[in-house]
């Protein structure tokens, strides 16, 4: 593929991100979730394994102060919770509560809605277009690497509410 083309197609990526995080930051806002992006993938990244602060912000790639307020919200929300750590009593560890658990599983069930109804007018074709070019999508960004994207392609399959932290 040409420079020209690549570019074009990153271009059109770019483009359709802000109005996408536009829309799930409204769906959160609009359904009472107090609740931010971040905290989104903060939650769905402890479904999959308990870690310490630092780990988790440059999992993330975030700062450790960004991330120490956002978990501190979680944490006051009950969504989070904190355990010192058998190997090293000075590291805190975060892990996912039942709570954060059940509110995850609602939300991803709330902002799937929300962009679900942007689809609701393209034609069998489009949407068929649709699918195939996000599973050039997902392949391009790895995103089986992402944790927020598996809770969300398990959700898809089914698997969503059930899922447990690995601890």
């Amino acid at each position: 593929m040409s420079v020209i083309k690549e570019r074009r197609h990153a271009m059109q990526i770019l483009s359709v991100l802000p109005p996408v995080m536009q829309l799930i930051t409204a769906a959160l806002r609009d359904a009472n979730y107090k609740l931010s992006p971040t905290q989104l993938g903060v939650m769905a990244a402890l479904t999959e394994s308990s870690c310490n602060l630092s780990e988790l912000a440059e999992g993330m790639a975030v700062s450790l102060p960004t991330m120490s307020a956002a978990v501190s919200k979680m944490t006051q929300q009950g969504w989070v919770g904190r355990s010192r750590s058998p190997h090293d009593r000075r590291m805190l560890i975060l892990e996912i509560t039942p709570s954060g658990q059940a509110q995850l599983a609602e939300i991803i069930t709330e902002v799937i809605s929300n962009v679900a109804a942007r689809f609701e007018e393209l034609t069998a074709a489009e949407l068929a277009q649709l699918s195939t070019g996000m599973d050039i999508l997902q392949r391009a960004f790895s995103v089986a690497e992402n944790p927020l994207a598996r809770r969300l392609l398990e959700h898809q399959s089914g698997g969503g509410a059930a899922a447990q932290p690995n601890s």
